[in-house]
C-alpha cells in the first residue's frame, strides 16, 4: 500500500505542478505521470527487499553449504533445490541452481536497473561507481500490482489536468421534475425526426418526434380527427437565433434555452388528455439542464399538467400544435 501511496503522491505532484509546452500537455503529463508512477514501485520494491533473493512459496529447499568470510568452518543453510530453469537476478542468466520469485512461468520479466536509473529522477539511486546494476525482476503479485497502480496513476493525471470536467459532465438523463416526467423517458430524442420548425417570441424550434408518431403523422394524424397512438412522443428543442459568422444575413440557432417534452399515456395521464409535459431549462455556461419552475417562461408546475392548461385550445387536435411540414 505504501508503494501505491508512494508513486500516486508523484504522480500527482507532478501532474499538478508541471506546465510543460508541449503541443499536447494533457497526453504528455498523463505519459510522465505513468513514467514516474512506474519508476516509483520498482525503487520502493527494490528497496523493500534489499535486493534479496528467497525462495518463492512452495519452491522445495535443499541444503546450501556456505563459508563465514575468513573462517574455515562451513555452516548449512537452506538454499532452492534443483529445478526447473529459473531467472537468476544475480548472474542475470538461466540457471538450475536457483529458484527465485523473481521469475514467472520460468521465463525473465527483467526491468534493467540502467533503464530504471536513465532519467533524473534515478540518478540519486545509481549504484557507486564500479559496481554493475542487478536486473529489477518482478513476481506475478507485483506486476498485477503494478498495473493497479499505474490505472490509479492515469485517474489522478486526468483529474488534475482536466479539473474532473470531463470526467463528470452531467448525466441529463438522471434529471426528473418533481412529481412529473424522467429525462430518461425521451432517450436518445437527439436523433428523432423533424417535424417542423417554429419561431415563438425571441427564440427558434425545432419539433422532433419518436418513429410512433411519425407514422400516425405520414397516416394523417390529427388531420383526419384521429388521435395519436399511446406512446407517442415529441421533444421541442429552443434556441437564441443568433447570425451566422460568415454570412450574417442567415439566422441560425445560437445558445440553447430549454427542451420541452410531451408523451402520449391515456392512462397514465387521464385528467390532462391523455399526454404529459414536461421541461428543462439549459444553462450555457454550465452546460447543464434543470427541471423548469414556475419562475420559468412560460410558468411550469411541478407535475406532469404543465403543458395542458397551454393545449387546451389545440384540443380538436388531440392537444397537438404542429403539423408534419412537406419535404
Amino acid at each position: 500500500m505504501g508503494t501505491v501511496t508512494r508513486a500516486v503522491g508523484i504522480a500527482a505532484l507532478l501532474v499538478g505542478s508541471a506546465r510543460p509546452a508541449a503541443a499536447d500537455p494533457v497526453a504528455d503529463w498523463i505519459d510522465r505521470a505513468v513514467a514516474i508512477a512506474y519508476r516509483a514501485d520498482a525503487l520502493a520494491t527494490a528497496r523493500t527487499r534489499n535486493m534479496a533473493l528467497v525462495a518463492s512459496p512452495g519452491c522445495p529447499t535443499t541444503p546450501r553449504r556456505s563459508r563465514t568470510p575468513g573462517s574455515t568452518t562451513a555452516s548449512t543453510t537452506a538454499r532452492p533445490a534443483m529445478s526447473a530453469p529459473r531467472w537468476d537476478a544475480r548472474s542475470g542468466c538461466t540457471s538450475r541452481r536457483t529458484c527465485s520469485p523473481h521469475c514467472v512461468d520460468a521465463r525473465p520479466v527483467a526491468i534493467s536497473s540502467a533503464t530504471f536509473l536513465a532519467s533524473d529522477s534515478g540518478r540519486a539511486h545509481r549504484p557507486p561507481s564500479g559496481r554493475k546494476s542487478r536486473p529489477l525482476t518482478w513476481t506475478k503479485e507485483e506486476l498485477v500490482k503494478s498495473n493497479r497502480m499505474r490505472t490509479i496513476a492515469i485517474m489522478t493525471a486526468l483529474v488534475s489536468t482536466l479539473g474532473g470536467s470531463a470526467l463528470f459532465a452531467q448525466d441529463k438523463y438522471s434529471l426528473k421534475v418533481p412529481g412529473g416526467l424522467a429525462f430518461s423517458e425521451f432517450r436518445g430524442y437527439e436523433a428523432w425526426q423533424l417535424v417542423s420548425i417554429s419561431q415563438d417570441g425571441p427564440a427558434i424550434a425545432a419539433i422532433l418526434a419518436n418513429p410512433a408518431m411519425i407514422e400516425a403523422y405520414r397516416a394523417g394524424v390529427p388531420g383526419n380527427g384521429k388521435p395519436f397512438p399511446d406512446g407517442s412522443k415529441m421533444a421541442k428543442i429552443h434556441w437564441i437565433p443568433t447570425k451566422m459568422a460568415i454570412f450574417p444575413a442567415a439566422a441560425v440557432p445560437g445558445a440553447q434555452h430549454d427542451v420541452d417534452f410531451m408523451v402520449k399515456d391515456s392512462k397514465r395521464f387521464p385528467d390532462s388528455g391523455g399526454w404529459g409535459w414536461a421541461a428543462f431549462e439549459h444553462d450555457t455556461a454550465s452546460g447543464t439542464f434543470t427541471p423548469a419552475t414556475a419562475a420559468a417562461t412560460p410558468p411550469q408546475g411541478n407535475d406532469a399538467k404543465c403543458g395542458f392548461q397551454c393545449h387546451t385550445i389545440a384540443k380538436t387536435r388531440d392537444y397537438v400544435f404542429t403539423d408534419y411540414a412537406p419535404r
